[in-house]
């Protein structure tokens, strides 16, 4: 799991199980900067066309998504509410179907202060 400099031990306690996940796991904050990563996401950089890690860059302008993906990400922020679906997107031009998920994340005060989102690939999950 790859995080910011500065993340006190405590924050990094389940880096080895996301670390171990095959899904591709990212959390943003409040304004759609990815403040963590996970290996797997690290190790497919190359096929998802990026030469240099996301880490700090805002989602949109690293994978330039379709409107109604950042309004996802956005309800996830203002509703508090988990959300579920389908993501198809070309990377590189290849096709990349995924089931996703995005998880909100609260701050001390009870806030949603990040969202950690989970692409799983379907081809992975169904075969």
């Amino acid at each position: 799991m790859r995080t910011p400099q500065g993340k006190p031990d405590s924050d990094l306690r389940y880096q080895s199980i996301i670390d171990a996940l095959p899904d591709l796991v990212y959390v943003d904050d409040h304004t759609r900067r990815i403040v963590l990563i996970n290996q797997t996401l690290l190790n497919n950089l190359p096929r998802l066309g990026l030469d240099t890690t996301p880490l700090g860059q805002r989602y949109e302008d690293v994978f330039n998504p379709p409107a109604e993906v950042i309004a996802a990400m956005d309800a996830v922020f203002e509703t508090g509410e988990p959300w579920t679906g389908r993501m198809d997107v070309e990377i590189s031009g290849e096709p990349l179907c995924t089931d996703c998920q995005r998880v909100p994340l609260h701050d001390d005060h009870g806030a949603v202060g990040w969202v950690a989102v989970l692409h799983r690939e379907q081809h992975e999950r169904y075969q």
